[in-house]
């Protein structure tokens, strides 16, 4: 796929393989929208996109993938600003590793079941119609070597990235009518 000029969701971009993901992105000339709560260093990224040379433009939404308004403003932004979607890349999450007993029940456990599974479920389910409108896009869900094995202290970040797993494969045989493309979720490095 030619990614120059494409529109391209990625959430979780203030750090990690979301950063390095929006930065090859804009590498590669495409208009970035980048998604994270520390929207600082999304600025910092956004800059320093824009600086490339490549053509890449970008656009910072500041986004709790908790909170279903957030992700609703995300697509809301993205399509107000460049009028399409073509790649979403469901990256944001994150780990509270303890043994089970000692983790937090709001906190530790339901705060990664909201971002790590409900996000990638509710920004899939807002950006899904747009792509069918379209007849094109691609869906990209970050899983983690932990949604394959589980190990001990990664009891709730495993069983959020098992979810991701699962999901991710009713949706890549849904889209094949509109010519999408929704891969299985894709492991990253713990």
């Amino acid at each position: 796929m030619d990614i120059k000029g494409k529109v391209v969701i990625v959430t979780g971009a203030s750090s990690g393989i979301g950063e390095a993901a929006a930065r090859e992105f804009g590498r590669e000339g495409a208009k970035v929208i980048l998604a994270a709560r520390r929207v600082g260093r999304l600025q910092s990224l956004a800059q320093e996109i824009e600086t490339m040379g490549t053509g890449a433009e970008s656009l910072v939404v500041q986004a709790d993938l908790s909170k279903l308004e957030d992700i609703q403003k995300l697509v809301s932004q993205a399509l107000e600003r460049f009028g399409r979607i073509d790649v979403l890349v469901n990256n944001a999450g994150f780990g509270r590793l303890d043994w089970l007993e000692n983790l937090d029940p709001v906190k530790d456990i339901q705060a990664q079941i909201d971002v790590n599974v409900m996000g990638v479920i509710q920004t899939t389910r807002q950006v899904l119609p747009v792509m069918i409108r379209q007849r094109s896009g691609s869906i990209i869900n970050m899983c983690s070597m932990a949604g394959l094995v589980g190990t001990p202290t990664y009891t709730i970040y495993a069983a959020s990235k098992h979810a991701v797993h699962g999901f991710s494969e009713a949706p890549r045989r849904e889209v094949k009518p509109w010519a999408l493309t929704c891969p299985s979720s894709t492991p990253a490095a713990s």
